[in-house]
This record gives structure tokens, C-alpha cells and sequence, in this order.
């Protein structure tokens, strides 16, 4: 039934090409699927977020990597930018002059 790897396509899409990846995954008619998704966003209250769920996980056709991939893997080189020879990484809480103390008045 299904065939293929699941991916936005960009020729004939209306939105962000979900549906019409949706319906060549399954070997179904785009109208079919555009009913069926209209539905669950009418009739219940996650449409709109499965939509743009999907719509992040699916690569869109001829891309390897989807927009949540893309974002996880940005945040991820971010991070590591961040915290690689960041004061953070070369000092301990104990070391940082500028961490608030509670209890300053106690030590002396």
C-alpha cells in the first residue's frame, strides 16, 4: 500500500505540500486526502497541529533532511558552540564571582 519514502511535495500543494506527499505515499487521491485532513481540523482540536507536525517531520521532496531535522541539528551545533570553551565549561559554580549567594553573609 504504501511505497516510497514519505515527503512534502511541492507540485500541486496548497499549503505546505503535506497532503499531496500524504497522497502519493499511499497511492491515493489528493482530494481524498485534502477531505480527510480538512475533517480532522474541523472536527477536532489537533488538526492544526498534526498538520504542521507532519509538515516538520516530512523532507520535502528532493531534500534530505526535514525542517525539524534541520532545526534540531542547528540547536545542536549551537549548543556545542556555546558550551566548548565557554566560561560555563572551564569553571566551577564555586570559582564564578558572579553567582548570587543566599547565604554570602554567613561565610565571611
Amino acid at each position: 500500500m504504501a511505497q516510497g519514502q514519505l515527503v512534502r511535495i511541492p507540485q500541486g500543494q496548497i499549503i505546505g505540500g503535506v497532503c499531496t506527499g500524504l497522497a502519493r505515499y499511499f497511492n491515493m487521491d489528493v482530494t481524498l486526502v485534502r477531505i480527510i485532513v480538512a475533517a480532522i481540523v474541523v472536527f477536532t482540536g489537533v488538526g492544526p497541529f498534526a498538520y504542521l507536525l507532519a509538515w516538520a517531520a516530512m523532507p520535502k521532496q528532493g531534500e534530505d533532511t526535514s525542517p525539524l531535522e534541520s532545526m534540531i541539528s542547528q540547536a545542536k551545533t549551537w549548543n556545542s558552540q556555546r558550551t566548548v570553551g565557554g566560561r560555563g565549561s572551564q569553571t566551577s559554580p564555586q570559582d564564578r564571582s558572579d553567582t548570587f549567594n543566599l547565604y554570602d553573609d554567613d561565610q565571611k
